[in-house]
């Protein structure tokens, strides 16, 4: 049966267009989970959140793979049905790979092959190669830290209101572009977000950020925040 993944709202801070003004601020340094306070900003603020999914624990899964040294592109040649693109890889001794490796493609129809980059972004012409050689004989594990999907924020009622983000979804090419806060991600797969929200009419009005889970160990959640524009 999958879980439901911890939702966590990470900052609240209403500013003007300057911004010049802070009118609300609020941030979660302790990732403790749950909804956040009101927030309460004058028309025309725009309200910026952080909002994140985080496993309820850490898997580590093994697999066997071959690199050629100065390489970017690992054949799996077992364990590969446990791998998805954003995991973390981790050698059994130290030295074979750089630290920060990641998976962020999988080619599920060429023979099982994974392409491995270091850092935030996709990797770039030489970003990465591996030191050494890769053999099955140095076994590999894929490190699962956070649940895989969606974030999509919306707000009730909607009139008047403009929501931005800036996250990968694939709806936007090249990403980042501004979106329009629906399917946001990181460049890794996990549903971390930062978005904006302008109100531009007096009200009240809850933001309702969902969970669309692409893991099989996790299940589709949602949290709200209320909102209070004077």
């Amino acid at each position: 049966m999958s879980e439901t993944p911890e939702m966590i709202w990470q900052h609240l801070i209403a500013q003007n267009s300057g911004p010049t003004l802070t009118a609300f601020r609020w941030c979660n340094p302790g990732l403790v989970p749950g909804p956040p306070p009101a927030a309460s900003l004058p028309a025309g603020f725009t309200l910026k959140a952080g909002v994140v999914t985080l496993a309820s624990d850490v898997a580590m899964y093994p697999f066997t793979a071959s690199c050629a040294a100065g390489q970017q592109r690992f054949s799996v040649l077992s364990g590969f049905s446990n791998l998805q693109a954003g995991m973390w890889v981790a050698p059994t001794a130290p030295g074979i790979l750089p630290n920060g490796l990641q998976i962020w493609t999988l080619y599920t129809v060429d023979s099982s092959l994974l392409l491995a980059g270091v850092g935030g972004s996709p990797p770039v012409g030489g970003a990465f190669t591996a030191n050494v050689s890769v053999t099955p004989s140095t076994p590999l594990y894929a490190v699962d830290e956070y649940p895989y999907g969606t974030l999509t924020a919306a707000v009730t009622p909607s009139t008047g209101v403009t929501i931005e983000d800036w996250n990968f979804d694939g709806a936007n090419l090249p990403d980042p572009l501004p979106g329009n806060g629906s399917a946001m991600s990181n460049s890794g797969g996990q549903a971390d977000a930062g978005f904006a929200v302008t109100f531009s009419e007096a009200g009240e009005y809850t933001i309702e950020v969902s969970y669309e889970s692409a893991d099989p160990a996790y299940s589709n959640t949602s949290s709200s925040c209320a909102v209070t524009v004077t």
